[in-house]
Order: structure tokens, then C-alpha cells, then sequence
């Protein structure tokens, strides 16, 4: 690690933490304090689990200070403060510059609403989810980490992390899928659809670009080098299913997991289960880590075009090139076909579950009048 890369490592795990924290402590989220410190709990597990492993997430300049101060008292001496060669003064910047910069970062922006709460909570889910991926499979190279820092309890966890806090930070949506459900059946403004669909786009990329510029040097030692780039190390971004995989497959795939993930979300938000704002976002962490868990092997449980459309476009635009949108080919004949698994897969099968999940839920189980399934 750079001295470079070790402030912007925890200057973004600080910035996530003050997200974390004052969404949680905001009023319009109507969280009881007992709720904000499972928030808390949830929201720092998060962070090590994607972002622990290159620095060691201070996050916290008396939590690094305060023990550096000690073990130099107790014999280790001034090489605790004078341990990198590059810059001896590495203590100052990265976990204490860094934590009190990226709080302060991560304070301004917290108090924007609406577009701009679709905009960060989807960067959010996109931060935890890509930067678990990486932290999990990169550290099990052995010229990159002394031991493994990861693994699929972590990656699920990570992901339930992100999409946690994002829906704190949002309201509710992070995922077009769920955008055009809420228009389609619940009544959702369709003039909001579009900016609703451009911000979650928008900040999916940008959370894929932050978790790609901090982990950029560990991708490059598992590539072999700085300009090589290949599917190996997509994958942590974009999905990429299984070899055995069928493009039928994949869309089913996808398709059931959106359908669980919506199931999962209208039962949360009836009115009939009584649940408070914090028992809502407990129950979306708890569904989504379920769903990782049990539906993640085949194609990476995407869910949610926006979280695998925004990291696969940058992805495209930072080296990898066209092979992440045509990682997929067969006989000459049905390669367009298989070439367009970006499409078919994480995108239209999500939709598509996302449609038929919301329908189902409100024809069989709903009794509010919200749906425009009571209308019909």
C-alpha cells in the first residue's frame, strides 16, 4: 500500500461510518436507541468486512493513536510511529488526516434528500457489496495478504451491510427494479421513475469506481500487472456466472431472487405486520443476506440492474473493455444471444422478477389500498 492509498482507504471507511451514523440517528428514519446501535453494530461490521483488510480500518484517530502511544511506551519504541520507509509519517495521514477528513466528508453530504438519498444509498450498496467481493477474493492471494480476510459469511454480510444503509439513506428504493414495481403497483409518481432510474445508475458507478481506485494495486498483482485486466477480477465488480450455467439459467436465476427480494420488502412495509422503521431495516438486512446466501453461487445475485449495469460499465471503461458485456458466447449462431447475458440476466430478469414478486404478494397476501390491484 501507498501512503496515498492507505488515507483514501480510511478516509472512505470514515466517510462511511458518519453516512452510517447520522442516518441512523435521523428523524425521519424514526429509530428507537436500541435500533441504532444494532445500526451501528451492522453498519461497522460492514466496514471491516470490506474494507479491513489493506489498512486495518482505524476509522478513528484516538482508536489508532491512543495503542501507538502505548506500544512505543511499553518497548516496541519509535518504530511504531517510524515503521514505512516511503513516509515515517504515515501514522499522521492515513488514520488520523484520513478519519477526520472523511468524516467531515461524510457529514456534508449526509443531509441531501430524495434523487440525491437514490444517488448515495445505491453507492452505498454498491461500496460494501464490490468492496466485500474484492476483500474476499483478493486476499486469499498470498502475495497480497498474510492470511485470507474474507469469506461468503463475509461477502453476504458486506452486501446486507450496504443494502442496510442505503435504504436509510434513500427511503427505500436503491434498485430500479424496485423503482418501476412501486409504479407499476403501488402508485409510485412515473415523472420520478426516470431520475430515480439516472441517480441509482449514476451512483452505482461511482461507488464501483471508489471501491475500484482502493483496491486497484491488489487487482493488479492478481492480474500480473497494471494494463492487464480479465474476468478473473470483473467478477468482484459486474457478475459473472458459473461456466455450467445456461443463459435460461441465469434469468431464472436472477428472476428468483428479485421476486424473494420483493416478497421479502412488501411483507416488511404491511401495514398489517406493524413493524417499526428499525425492525424494516433489520428484516432487509436479514433477506438479503438470506438471499446471498442461498441463491449468490450461480450468478453473483445481482437483484438489482443498476448494482451490476453501473460497476459493469465502469469496469468497461477502466481497462477491462468489451469483454465484460460479451463473456458469454456459444455457436455462431446463438451468439448474440449469449453475448447479451448482461441484459437477459441481471438486468431484464430482475425486472421481470421484481414485476411478478410485487404482483403476486399483492394479489394474494396484500389488504392495504395502495395497491392497484384493489382498483381492478
Amino acid at each position: 500500500m501507498t501512503n496515498l492509498g492507505c488515507f483514501f482507504d480510511e478516509f472512505i471507511g470514515t466517510a462511511l461510518l458518519l453516512f452510517g451514523v447520522l442516518s441512523l440517528l435521523d428523524r425521519r428514519n424514526q429509530l428507537t436507541p436500541g435500533f441504532v446501535c444494532v445500526g451501528i453494530f451492522i453498519v461497522f461490521v460492514g466496514i471491516a468486512a470490506c474494507f479491513g483488510m489493506q489498512t486495518g480500518f482505524a476509522l478513528n484517530p484516538a482508536r489508532d493513536l491512543g495503542p501507538r502511544i502505548l506500544t512505543s511506551m511499553v518497548g516496541y519504541g519509535t518504530q511504531v510511529f517510524t515503521s514505512r520507509q516511503i513516509s515515517s509519517q504515515y501514522w499522521l495521514w492515513s488514520p488520523v488526516i484520513a478519519s477526520f477528513a472523511g468524516a467531515q466528508l461524510g457529514t456534508m453530504f449526509s443531509f441531501m434528500v430524495e434523487y440525491a438519498g437514490e444517488f448515495f444509498g445505491t453507492m452505498m450498496l454498491v461500496m460494501f457489496g464490490t468492496a466485500a467481493n474484492c476483500q474476499y477474493n483478493l486476499s486469499a492471494v498470498d502475495s497480497i495478504a498474510r492470511t485470507p480476510a474474507g469469506t461468503w459469511a463475509s461477502v453476504s454480510l458486506g452486501w446486507g451491510a450496504g443494502i442496510t444503509l442505503g435504504v436509510l439513506l434513500s427511503g427505500g428504493h436503491i434498485n430500479p427494479a424496485v423503482t418501476l414495481a412501486m409504479a407499476v403497483w403501488r402508485g409510485f409518481p412515473w415523472r420520478k421513475v426516470p431520475g430515480y432510474f439516472l441517480c441509482q445508475l449514476l451512483g452505482a458507478i461511482c461507488g464501483a469506481a471508489i471501491v475500484y481506485g482502493n483496491y486497484k494495486t491488489a487487482i493488479s498483482i492478481k492480474e500480473g500487472g497494471n494494463h492487464i485486466r480479465t474476468l478473473a477480477t470483473a467478477g468482484y465488480f459486474g457478475t459473472v456466472p458459473l461456466d455450467y450455467m445456461t443463459n435460461v439459467g441465469c434469468f431464472f436465476d436472477e428472476f428468483i431472487g428479485t421476486a424473494l427480494l420483493l416478497f421479502g420488502i412488501l411483507s416488511l412495509l404491511d401495514r398489517r405486520n406493524e413493524l417499526t422503521p428499525g425492525l424494516v431495516c433489520v428484516g432487509i438486512f436479514i433477506i438479503f443476506v438470506g438471499i446471498a446466501a442461498c441463491f449468490g453461487m450461480q450468478t453473483g445475485f445481482a437483484v438489482n440492474p443498476a448494482r451490476d449495469l453501473g460497476p459493469r460499465m465502469l469496469t468497461a471503461m477502466v481497462g477491462y473493455g468489451r469483454q465484460v458485456f460479451t463473456l458469454r458466447h456459444a455457436t455462431p449462431v446463438l451468439t448474440v444471444l449469449h453475448s447479451q447475458y448482461w441484459l437477459w440476466s441481471p438486468v431484464v430478469g430482475s425486472f421481470t422478477g421484481a414485476q411478478v414478486g410485487t404482483m403476486l404478494y399483492d394479489i394474494f397476501l396484500y389488504s392495504g389500498d395502495q395497491s392497484i390491484v384493489r382498483y381492478l
